[in-house]
């Protein structure tokens, strides 16, 4: 699935709203492909294909969502999945936007709120491998 969803800040995610209920989420993308348990979520998450992930609240509210490949994030235009970390750390800071911490595996903004995983399998070097949006974390927009 081929899906680019423009990050908003900590107010929306592609067609995804900060505090949406689950029943929301499906009525937008349709039906989840599966769910799956983490030990630190109670609620199941829910599954879309290998490129979505959607975690809820034990309300049944929207907590964070986390995208991977083949789908993209655009946040000021910028995309943030597939690429070289440092030169999407520069590209971000030209739109204003500067991480808020940095280490190998992983950049984080908005205080941890946004967060990348990096991973370093590929023969171009590291690459942002998921985009995850927290929006129980917090941070500014």
């Amino acid at each position: 699935m081929s899906v680019t969803w423009e990050l908003d800040g900590l107010t929306r995610l592609g067609p995804l709203a900060r505090g949406v209920t689950a029943e929301e989420v499906v009525r937008c993308l349709g039906a989840p492909t599966g769910t799956f348990r983490k030990a630190t979520v109670v609620a199941p998450v829910l599954r879309w294909g290998t490129w979505l992930h959607v975690y809820l609240i034990d309300d049944g509210h929207l907590d964070a969502v986390e995208v991977f490949p083949p789908a993209q994030v655009l946040w000021r235009g910028v995309p943030m999945l597939n690429v070289p970390p440092q030169a999407l750390i520069s590209q971000l800071a030209q739109a204003g936007l500067h991480a808020t911490g940095v280490s190998e595996d992983a950049i984080q903004y908005l205080d941890g709120a946004v967060s990348l995983v990096v991973l370093d399998e590929s023969d171009a070097g590291p690459l942002t491998d998921s985009v995850m949006v927290d929006w129980a974390t917090g941070g500014s927009t």
